[in-house]
């Protein structure tokens, strides 16, 4: 109440209403996100993620898709890591934490992605470890077109060395 008193002639009889929404940063608390650099993608010092980038195309808005995201360690020792979730209220990340991984094992992210509208939406997954940090991109796109492929297309046979075309329409 004093920085506002002070910086901007604020007494305490005033009407809350009418008093700015300012208030300054703390010098001490930081960020964890301004002051690291996620450069890398799919791949880093100690983890892989598989797959490196998730796509969420064909959506149905209003309903909740999900995807699953490993995140494996490819070093020779136990790692730890710590998963920062998407922005967006779009995009929402479950996993239960395991701690410190061994080599070769994975923590498993559920990804699950709820439209509000038929649009482009993006956002990351930002993954902090030791060495170097991860970024896994998530794209969800609608899809224009509906494609329907014939779940089976029979060629008869064919001689060996000749060749057959068939249209699908």
């Amino acid at each position: 109440m004093v920085l506002l008193e002070h910086q901007f002639g604020i007494d305490e009889q005033e009407n809350r209403s009418q008093r700015p929404l300012y208030v300054k940063p703390s010098p001490t608390l930081k960020n964890p996100v301004q002051d690291r650099l996620f450069a890398q993608l799919g791949k880093c010092l100690g983890f892989e993620a598989r797959p490196t980038v998730m796509h969420f195309g064909g959506f149905e808005v209003g309903a909740i898709h999900t995807q699953y995201l490993k995140i494996l360690n490819i070093s020779r020792s136990a790692k730890r890591l710590h998963i920062l979730n998407p922005t967006t209220r779009e995009f929402k990340v479950r996993v239960e934490k395991r701690g410190s991984l061994a080599p070769g094992v994975a923590e498993i992210l559920a990804i699950d992605f709820e439209p509000t509208e038929c649009r482009y939406y993006y956002d990351c997954i930002r993954i902090h470890t030791e060495s170097e940090n991860l970024l896994v991109p998530i794209h969800g796109y609608p899809v224009v077109n509906d494609v329907r492929f014939p779940s089976r297309v029979d060629f008869d046979n064919c001689p060996l060395g000749e060749t057959v075309c068939k249209v699908c329409m």
